[in-house]
């Protein structure tokens, strides 16, 4: 269990820092060269195509604290999700709320955590959703931690998962070689 979190740690951490490479550098967001004012922009740098498959699904998104509040990366991860065919997205009445984990919060101040944790699962509950789409390792796994304690059905999933998903489903709809956006299939 631990070590394999750990492990998807690391390669998540490695994979930022590849990224990070890669596009050219950190820079404050709102300023030129900062890769996180645009989605578009890291999936050119990455060659990413738009995903074509479907999941149909009713979701909501869970900001990280550090994404949102740090690096001002809102719209960004809900207009991937949205480009995916029929996934319906339901935003939380306080997407800027806490889930708790906060570093290592949720370890040191259980009571606390816990408490931050209801109110945000309390949150995602209203939105019926079946899906909870996050981009953040810890707060996917207090979330994890949230909807067991809660009895919830839904399933938490890193947007990377989701993405993955839609892909391999477009990829068996559409065959292997799927295009860009604005390119025309062959």
């Amino acid at each position: 269990g631990w070590l394999i979190t750990i492990a998807i740690v690391v390669v998540l951490v490695l994979l930022a820092i590849w990224l990070v490479r890669r596009i050219g550098g950190y820079a404050p967001a709102g300023t030129p060269g900062n890769f996180s004012s645009s989605s578009e922009s890291a999936m050119e740098a990455l060659q990413l195509r738009y995903a074509r498959g479907e999941i149909k699904a009713r979701a909501t998104y869970a900001d990280s604290c550090h994404l949102r509040h740090g690096q001002k990366v809102v719209s960004q991860p809900r207009r991937l999700l949205k480009s995916i065919p029929g996934l319906q997205l339901v935003e939380l009445q306080a997407p800027d709320r806490c889930c708790g984990s906060a570093g290592v919060y949720n370890i040191a101040q259980v009571d606390a955590a816990n408490a931050i944790l209801d109110a945000k699962i309390a949150d995602i509950a209203a939105t019926g959703a079946d899906l909870i789409v996050t981009t953040n390792t810890g707060c996917h796994m207090q979330l994890l931690a949230g909807v067991r304690r809660a009895g919830l059905s839904a399933k938490v999933m890193h947007l990377v998962e989701v993405l993955d998903l839609a892909y391999r489903r477009g990829d068996e709809l559409f065959g292997a070689t799927t295009v860009s956006r604005g390119e025309e299939a062959r």
